[in-house]
């Protein structure tokens, strides 16, 4: 039995030699991580802009405005259509300013043969008998008559309108007869529609002409000369005969 206690300590001793000469290293518990109690830091790469105006909005986002509404510009419904128009330069107070449509005329009466002026003459043609003048006007645009006292009436022509305004001093329908044989007073002006045939008798196949030419279109036929009106237009014929020549300013309206 001893040597059986003697090997068993022979084995013993090796195991506590090669137990002693291996520390074991102590565990160590890591420390806990620190904690903050204050706020959070926040890292910004570059300063944050403020404005202090109001937001801008881009070009490509900002709403188109709405266009603008014109108003029609107003009708003068106070114009009168191809009419006599009488007027005394003996009145008193403030001058009235007619609007007439071309082809009207205006009468002024009583007047003298002397002392008296239209601007521009061309616009109207004019005659004088028995202490009247009396004009048609032919072209468009405001036309100033003067009398014998330096006071003005300015009377603005305008064109024909459809519908059609009373219109008395053109005529409307059927012929229009003018007798072209040599001699007799000068031709006052006239209006006529298109509508309207004009005749010219008593004249040879030459020595008529019409201008500007296109407004009215002629067949001539044994000393008689059948004229259409195209367009509305003012047209002036000459008459020409031996020794003379005759004008005739015509209005041509729709």
């Amino acid at each position: 039995m001893r040597w059986i206690r003697l090997y068993a300590a022979l084995i013993v001793l090796p195991v506590a030699a090669c137990t002693a000469a291996t520390p074991v290293p102590a565990l160590t518990t890591p420390p806990p991580a620190a904690t903050t109690t204050g706020p959070v830091a926040t890292t910004t790469t570059g300063p944050v802009a403020t404005t202090t105006g109001p937001a801008v909005t881009p070009p490509s986002q900002q709403a188109t405005p709405p266009a603008p509404v014109r108003k029609p510009s107003p009708k003068r419904d106070t114009c009168l259509g191809a009419v006599l128009y009488t007027f005394d330069p003996g009145r008193a107070g403030t001058w009235p300013r007619p609007c007439i449509e071309v082809g009207g005329v205006v009468r002024i009466t009583p007047h003298g043969p002397w002392d008296f002026g239209v601007a521009p003459a061309g616009r109207v043609d004019c005659f004088y008998e028995g202490g009247t003048h009396e004009c048609r006007l032919v072209g468009t645009g405001a036309v100033t008559f003067t009398t014998s006292s330096a006071r003005k009436l300015t009377v603005d022509v305008v064109a024909a309108v459809s519908p059609r305004r009373p219109s008395t001093e053109c005529q409307t329908s059927g012929t229009y007869v003018l007798d072209a044989s040599y001699g007799g007073p000068p031709w006052a002006a006239i209006c006529l529609r298109t509508a309207v045939t004009l005749r010219i008798e008593h004249h040879g196949p030459e020595g008529v002409t019409a201008s500007p030419a296109g407004l009215m279109s002629c067949r001539y036929e044994a000393a008689v000369r059948v004229c259409r009106l195209l367009k509305a237009g003012t047209v002036r014929l000459t008459v020409v005969n031996p020794n003379e020549t005759r004008p005739l300013t015509i209005v041509i309206v729709r």
